[in-house]
């Protein structure tokens, strides 16, 4: 006779390889479906947002535990030389371009990554930098032949700013995506000539040099501004290269300042009358980068925060502020009550936001009881926690902005009795702040109303900084009209496939002459300053055509290089002395 016990336990197992066996199932059901296609996620953000991205990762010795495991997986991944020769469609354009006198051998990437590799010799630290690895999207709106010209001039900047061989691969779209990219990687050390025709690693860029090197060379300590400025490049080149093109000139400017936060962009499309962009973008949330076909099979169950984000991107709605949104608003009025109140102390604080509305919840290191507070997060009554960083008041905003010398001890609310609430009791109450200490007093209806306001702040301004609107034909049109419906069109003029050189020529010469004489009559410096611009970018444009026409322009083939580098030597080196310069191109003004 089999006794109960046993038949329990055989129960058990049978129970849980039934659900081992449909978890199984289940995700190769997801996997497909990701593989297919993967636009049933839903919108990540507003058509008119920008779209402009950049990620900067190093290789290292961690293999399996960071990401990219190594430089010479990373290169052959970008280069696609981890696949069959046939599978190599989504390879775009391939370019390489280095400093004047550089060995030949240099140009090859995956000998670079060997030799990156080989450098940091068998002790080096793990997380020691190998080589330095770049993802840029690219303008889903250009040509072939524009993206590539795109590439170059991205790498160019880049072989000019780091004085250091870079090696670019571009890729076409996912499967149901428009992310034209860009991997570019670099090495972290200067190259030089080994005398017996190859190359040597010597000492490491300026811009990865250590705090004390860059600080006694005259630079800051650290990188940080290094990175912002070449953040802010990317993003120009990317600008003028679609303004170039005929694009439209606010979509253009989007790219433009996609590299700033999107509080930020919100204010500069207000200046330049985008009030599309406004009207679309003023209150949500921004959205959180997760990588090229991320599927949702992906996503362990066991993460709210991870499901959270997820189920946010589906459901956003740009008619609503964004809990972010929202809370850093009361933030901010919070912290204004803070110092009209004279409240300095980490418990008094925590104790006004309460009496505010606003949970303020200290983290400490890996949730260890013994570590110290190295985080703080921000919860609304009833709303999600925000990470301090996210909304501008992290821990060492909070100790720079109060003059703390430590980090806060962590321990609960204080009691709304004893010596401590009595002391900030007296603080609101001298203040003559409108609270009850201990009493919560709802201030989110008014956080609310302010971003209410601040939306018609920026949607008046961006009406009345918008250009004028082109008369129908047959209406009178004022100077500035004639000029500003000039400046937008003298792009698609110049750009007519059936027309030759010189009559591109002729007809950006005449484009710059009418919009001269129009700015003659309108009052003011600025538009004298507008129609150099126009003379400028229209020459500019006119001698791309020029050079293009012919074919002189490097267009290396997709799978140009890769099996002999060197033969795309000659193209891919930058003409001698060529920089970028930023061009922040027209500013329409009613």
């Amino acid at each position: 006779m089999v006794s109960d016990s046993f038949v329990d336990r055989a129960a058990e197992l049978a129970r849980r390889r039934e659900m081992d066996r449909a978890g199984r199932q289940a995700d190769r059901s997801t996997r497909k479906l990701a593989a297919s296609d993967n636009r049933q996620r839903g919108p990540r953000a507003p058509k008119t947002a920008s779209r402009f991205h950049f990620n900067k990762k190093y290789s290292n010795r961690a293999k399996a535990h960071r990401a990219p495991s190594s430089a010479v997986v990373k290169l052959k991944y970008d280069f696609r030389l981890d696949r069959p020769e046939g599978e190599r469609n989504d390879l775009d354009f391939v370019y390489v371009c280095g400093p004047d006198g550089i060995p030949e051998s240099a140009l090859d990437p995956i000998q670079m990554a060997f030799t990156s590799e080989g450098a940091l010799g068998r002790k080096a630290n793990l997380k020691a930098r190998i080589m330095g690895h770049d993802t840029i999207a690219l303008p889903a709106d250009l040509t072939k032949s524009q993206r590539h010209e795109l590439v170059r001039n991205l790498a160019d900047h880049y072989q000019k700013t780091l004085g250091v061989p870079v090696y670019c691969a571009a890729h076409l779209p996912d499967s149901g995506n428009r992310n034209y990219h860009l991997h570019l990687s670099h090495p972290l050390r200067n190259v030089h000539d080994d005398g017996k025709g190859g190359f040597r690693l010597g000492e490491k860029i300026v811009f990865e040099q250590r705090p004390n090197v860059r600080k006694e060379a005259g630079l800051n300590p650290t990188n940080h501004n290094d990175l912002k400025n070449l953040r802010m490049n990317i993003a120009n080149i990317i600008a003028d290269s679609m303004f170039d093109a005929g694009l439209d000139y606010q979509q253009s400017e989007r790219w433009r300042h996609g590299h700033l936060r999107l509080s930020q962009q919100l204010q500069e499309a207000s200046k330049r009358g985008d009030t599309q962009f406004v009207d679309d973008n003023f209150g949500r949330d921004p959205t959180r980068h997760e990588g090229p076909n991320t599927a949702e099979w992906s996503v362990r169950p066991n993460d709210p925060k991870r499901a959270a984000a997820i189920a946010h991107n589906h459901d956003i709605d740009t008619s609503e502020a964004g809990p972010e949104f929202i809370t850093r608003t009361l933030l901010n009025r919070i912290l204004d009550q803070s110092n009209k109140a004279g409240i300095t102390d980490p418990e008094q604080f925590r104790m006004l936001a309460r009496d505010l509305g606003l949970n303020i919840h200290w983290v400490r290191m890996n949730g260890n009881k013994t570590t110290p507070v190295s985080g703080v997060q921000y919860q609304i009554v009833g709303g999600p926690k925000i990470a301090g960083k996210q909304v501008g008041a992290s821990i060492g905003d909070l100790k720079r902005r109060f003059g703390w010398a430590e980090s806060p001890a962590y321990h609960r609310y204080p009691a709304k009795t004893g010596p401590e609430f009595e002391k900030y009791s007296q603080c609101v109450l001298d203040a003559g702040l409108n609270i009850t200490p201990g009493t919560t007093k709802d201030l989110l209806p008014n956080a609310i109303a302010a971003i209410h306001q601040e939306a018609d702040r920026l949607k008046t301004q961006a009406v009345q900084s918008s250009p004028p609107v082109v008369p129908a034909a047959g209406d009178a049109a004022s100077p500035q009209q004639n000029f500003h419906h000039l400046e937008s069109e003298q792009m698609k003029a110049i750009h007519q496939p059936d027309q030759s050189d010189g009559e591109q020529l002729a007809k950006a010469a005449g484009i710059v002459a009418t919009a001269a004489s129009a700015a003659k009559f309108i009052p003011g410096a600025a538009p004298v300053a507008s129609a150099v611009e126009v003379a400028a970018r229209a020459t500019q444009a006119a001698v791309k055509i020029d050079q293009a026409s012919g074919g002189a322009a490097s267009k290396l083939s997709p799978m140009a290089g890769i099996k002999g580098i060197g033969d795309a030597r000659p193209a891919a080196h930058s003409p001698a002395g060529q920089t970028h310069q930023y061009r922040p191109g027209p500013r329409p003004r009613g």
